[in-house]
């Protein structure tokens, strides 16, 4: 390596460490002393109180727990959540900017893609869930940008983080078995990595069951919004009441034809289950209650009943539910003027900055930017790109390497996404907020892989396996790794 390229990169680094202050300092400042929502106030009030219920992610309101009885309010969380993932975000360009050179610095945007600026600044689960799998993939990005082996601390830290993520949105169930897989060094036995995969996946569920538990948080019986929303969608199908319980005949009538309206675009407004809890069909949750059915196996039976008996209807409305949620435009900016701040005691004091960032968020509104589709797409761009590149016949070693953690990190922003086709109740934007960050990411990786492999071919050193990149060095995972040694293939 010689001066000039030591240099640059110290450079780079540099700058993406004035990048990433500057980007923490203004989500905090701007949102100070965070964000809000009634979700928000409802987890605190738990989490001070004492008395937790599992509506919310115990281990969530665990965290709250800690850092919310002080003078700082919600304070603590906000800086939680942002070190959190603007650390992660440094050390995600560091890495590209090592391998990738000045492309690297466009990591440092990403937290501040306009569909995802505000987000950090929320008091809410996605926020430090996201924080949290972020750190874990900067971490093995590290090593495997460099050509390191991932190291024996990263790995298990990074899993750390991984079912720590899990346990704040347990809907993470699914994708973190790519991550974990993708945290697991390359030089393992494949068989090995698949059993501690499979050993993680049946873990998690124990864990957070435990913890629930060990913390004596009360069942609230949360799966019963889903068992709610697709009931009254199956009866929308079905045109009859499939809801337990005694009904008037104008109540079915309604269920029937009005809860669940066939247009996508007038399916949106309505958020999924919240038009059977709060909206026009709001009597369906007080119904339900007011005849004790929400506490048994009851609901749960009629579901499962009228889901073998009638598959295709449960079918065509979890479709229908799926594609609103990837075309509906909800928990936009416009959540930034939550009364729930005020109402806590706690109101945003920089309310110049939080209206400019606002206004830069929603002067995008018509750029498709905040529809979840939107997003997918660039998932599955990226992952199906970083295959490419990972089985391309010219593929280095270390770009196999990289490209192969890249597909790892993609797919599992995909299965994150698909989770809601079956488990979804509502149609807000935050849902994504992981698949944002880590799709421009996962572009990122792309387009720096393609851009060496570009810069090799001129160089015309393909035959002698160079690997320069745009800082002029060729990464120890080109010099290193032998050509099989990828996150997909097994170590013989």
């Amino acid at each position: 390596m010689n001066s000039n390229t030591t240099s640059g990169t110290r450079l780079i680094a540099a700058c993406n460490a004035v990048l990433c202050l500057c980007g923490f300092a203004l989500t905090v400042a701007s949102s100070f002393p965070g964000i809000m929502t009634p979700d928000t106030t409802d987890v605190i009030h738990q989490a001070v109180t004492g008395q937790w219920s599992d509506w919310h992610a115990p281990f969530y309101t665990f965290i709250l727990s800690l850092l919310y009885p002080s003078r700082l309010g919600p304070v603590g969380m906000l800086l939680l959540n942002n070190l959190i993932l603007w650390a992660a975000t440094f050390l995600l360009a560091d890495a590209a900017g090592k391998r990738y050179g000045c492309l690297g610095v466009l990591f440092c945007f990403i937290p501040l893609c306009p569909a995802i600026i505000y987000m950090p600044g929320f008091i809410w689960d996605v926020s430090l869930h996201v924080a949290l799998w972020a750190f874990a993939a900067a971490l093995v990005f590290r090593d495997v940008a460099a050509g390191r082996k991932v190291s024996t601390p990263t790995c298990v830290a990074a899993i750390a983080l991984v079912v720590g993520g899990v346990l704040v949105r347990q809907n993470g169930w699914f994708a973190a078995a790519l991550l974990v897989l993708a945290a697991l060094p390359a030089t393992m036995r494949l068989r090995t990595r698949l059993f501690i995969v499979a050993a993680a996946f049946v873990a998690m569920p124990l864990i957070w069951t435990g913890f629930a538990k060990i913390t004596q948080t009360v069942s609230s019986h949360a799966v019963n919004s889903i068992l709610i929303h697709d009931l009254g969608a199956m009866s929308a199908e079905l045109r009859r009441n499939v809801y337990p319980g005694d009904w008037s005949s104008a109540q079915a009538d309604q269920i029937e034809h009005n809860c669940v309206p066939d247009s996508l675009d007038a399916r949106a407004p309505d958020n999924g289950w919240d038009v059977f809890a709060w909206g026009r069909c709001g009597f369906v949750l007080k119904t339900l209650s007011a005849q004790h059915l929400m506490d048994t196996h009851v609901l749960a039976k009629a579901w499962l009943t009228t889901v073998v008996h009638h598959p295709v209807a449960y079918a065509k409305a979890r479709i229908k539910f799926f594609a609103t949620f990837l075309h509906a435009q909800n928990s936009t900016p416009v959540l930034t003027n939550s009364p729930s701040n005020t109402e806590s005691g706690w109101p945003l004091e920089n309310r110049t900055l939080i209206d400019g960032m606002y206004a830069y968020a929603s002067s995008f509104l018509n750029w498709w930017v905040f529809r979840p589709g939107t997003w997918l797409a660039c998932n599955l761009v990226a992952f199906f790109g970083l295959a490419w590149l990972m089985r391309h016949a010219d593929a280095s070693p270390g770009r196999r390497a990289t490209a192969g953690f890249g597909v790892l990190l993609a797919g599992g922003s995909i299965v994150w996404v698909m989770t809601y086709a079956i488990f979804g109740v509502a149609f807000d934007f935050r849902y994504v907020f992981w698949n944002v960050y880590i799709s421009l990411a996962c572009l990122l990786i792309a387009i720096g892989e393609a851009t060496m492999s570009r810069a090799r071919r001129d160089a015309g050193e393909v035959g002698r396996g160079a690997a320069p990149n745009l800082s002029g060095r060729i990464p120890a995972h080109d010099r290193g790794l032998r050509p099989e040694q990828h996150p997909l293939d097994t170590v013989k």
